[in-house]
């Protein structure tokens, strides 16, 4: 039987949003995500580009322990991710 050596993979995710209501959904979309783990937030700083206001923010997260992703997993998460922050 192979030994699997166990690691832990940690994430950095920054984004923006029109407003901290999105970027709570958001955190929430991801801890209820069956891939992650120990979602949390880390900044959200309010910017304003002429008359737009949007938050900046930063989370961190952890991909589950027993998680395993070949590349066509990888390749579904990259085509949802292009629509998933118009989604909610």
């Amino acid at each position: 039987m192979s030994q699997e050596k166990l690691l832990e993979t940690y994430m950095d995710i920054e984004g923006i949003a029109p407003s901290d209501l999105q970027v709570a959904a958001y955190i929430e979309r991801l801890s209820n995500s069956s891939l992650l783990d120990n979602v949390a937030l880390v900044e959200s700083k309010e910017h304003k580009i002429e008359d737009t206001t949007f938050r900046r923010f930063k989370l961190t997260a952890m991909l589950r322990k027993n998680v395993h992703l070949g590349n066509e997993d990888i390749e579904g998460i990259r085509a949802g991710g292009k629509t998933a922050a118009w989604s909610f």
